[in-house]
């Protein structure tokens, strides 16, 4: 059966480089409201997401990638563009990709704002 879903980067705005890398079949988004529920004093935001076929294996991948990053639990001490390629890596073709941080972004997907 195939499964699709999406992987997701999530952002720990209290710690530089602090991401989880999850998966989920339903918006991303539902799991930084709950992060940011549990603990008030910070923020926490979808970066990126990545809708794909079999969004939990892509997930394993890109941990395994990152395996001396890890922090615990799906959480890596590592830059965006790290996380993001270990992503981009592991799926044999992504969907639909949205990267919400323009920092992060290639120079060539920058909105310039004047």
């Amino acid at each position: 059966m195939l499964v699709l879903g999406w992987v997701y980067i999530i952002n720990y705005e209290a710690v530089p480089n602090f991401l989880k890398i999850g998966f989920s079949t339903k918006n991303p988004t539902f799991h930084a409201i709950e992060f940011d529920g549990a603990n008030s004093d910070s923020t926490y935001r979808v970066i990126y997401t990545a809708f794909v076929e079999k969004p939990s294996y892509i997930e394993q991948a890109a941990h395994l990638i990152l395996a001396s990053k890890r922090e615990h639990n799906g959480w890596f001490r590592c830059s965006h563009a790290d996380a993001i390629s270990a992503i981009r890596s592991c799926a044999k073709s992504i969907l639909i990709e949205r990267d919400n941080c323009a920092e992060y972004k290639r120079p060539e997907e920058r909105i310039q704002m004047s």
